[in-house]
């Protein structure tokens, strides 16, 4: 197969990245501003201000039964509202949703798969992150921007309509045949570019395990157990597949059994539920049964309306639980 990797420059791929829907940037500058602790809501609120449509869906989300409340209006009652790590939260979702309705046709993955496999990886890896005392906020973080590469080799690609799409079977050898390059080394370049922290970097470049269990960091292990979420999930995408197979030498790196591990996943499953009724506000854009239109709410939105009328937290107090109430005026 005839390479075009001569043909494709850093500069060629970092304008690829300029041209996406929403640019994680902010999201990287944002992660910066609220791990200061004297960060106070004018300043977040000033950084959300710069992207109108971030600041819109965090007033939505704060507006939903998952947070309760008078409605409101304005994006500072919104951040007062939830908290500056809710806010985080929020605006991780909301600029990787917004990439998550692209479509990727070079990987065989359509909007709703890409934006349930998005998810479950990033509820997965912070799961998995704070069971092994490693910073839940960088797992997250990584599991939502790691597919940033394929993004933009995506849009590369289509751009050069005669390259085969991408094998199934074996997916960053055919990212080198191809393209001379592989999705974790432009996910770096362009996250690099867009200054996330080498932690983000460490744990993006090894995800795939390329170096071994060994010479791989540690979040870089809890991105690629994380991904078996996905696989049962139904969710994965089908490259990735091999690469996300559940061994015992991946639990043992993490010290976790395979009892430890499904309970994890257990665990995770009221804060995915609770992600999905707050931002995901109707049926038909639920990640888990997405293009449901019409007809009986589907099972996630559903179970929300029957713990609001039964007057319980909509994930049964188990956020809260775990990570308190935070205000956001520190």
């Amino acid at each position: 197969m005839q390479s075009v990797a001569p043909a494709i420059s850093e500069e060629t791929l970092l304008r690829a990245a300029a041209k996406l829907p929403a640019s994680p940037g902010i999201l990287a500058e944002f992660n910066e501003f609220t791990l200061d602790p004297h960060m106070v809501i004018d300043e977040a609120t000033a950084l959300l201000r710069r992207d109108s449509t971030l600041a819109a869906s965090v007033v939505r989300v704060s507006n939903s039964p998952v947070y309760g409340g008078d409605r409101i209006s304005a994006v500072e009652d919104a951040v007062a509202r939830v908290g500056l790590r809710e806010v985080y939260r929020m605006v991780s979702l909301a600029t990787t949703a917004r990439l998550a309705e692209m479509a990727m046709p070079t990987y065989g993955v359509f909007a709703g798969r890409l934006a349930k496999t998005t998810l479950l990886h990033g509820v997965a890896a912070e799961v998995i992150a704070g069971e092994c005392g490693l910073d839940r906020r960088v797992a997250y973080t990584s599991a939502l921007v790691r597919s940033i590469g394929m993004r933009i080799i995506d849009w590369v690609t289509r751009e050069c309509d005669w390259i085969a799409p991408a094998s199934a079977t074996d997916l960053l050898g055919w990212e080198r045949a191809t393209l001379g390059f592989t999705n974790p080394q432009v996910a770096e370049l362009v996250l690099r570019d867009w200054r996330f922290g080498e932690d983000v970097l460490d744990a993006v470049r090894g995800q795939y395990l390329e170096g071994g269990l060994r010479e791989t960091p540690l979040m870089g292990i809890v991105l690629n157990v994380a991904g078996a979420l996905g696989v049962r999930g139904e969710a994965a995408i089908a490259g990735e597949i091999p690469y996300w197979e559940l061994t015992e030498e991946k639990l043992a790196a993490l010290e976790l059994s395979r009892d430890k591990f499904d309970g994890l996943v257990q665990s995770g499953r009221p804060r995915v539920f609770k992600i999905i009724r707050g931002f995901f506000v109707d049926c038909s854009t639920c990640p888990l049964e997405p293009g449901r239109q019409r007809g009986p709410r589907c099972r996630v939105h559903k179970q929300g309306d029957h713990e609001k009328r039964a007057g319980q937290s909509p994930d049964g107090g188990e956020d809260e639980a775990e990570h308190g109430t935070e205000t956001g005026a520190q």
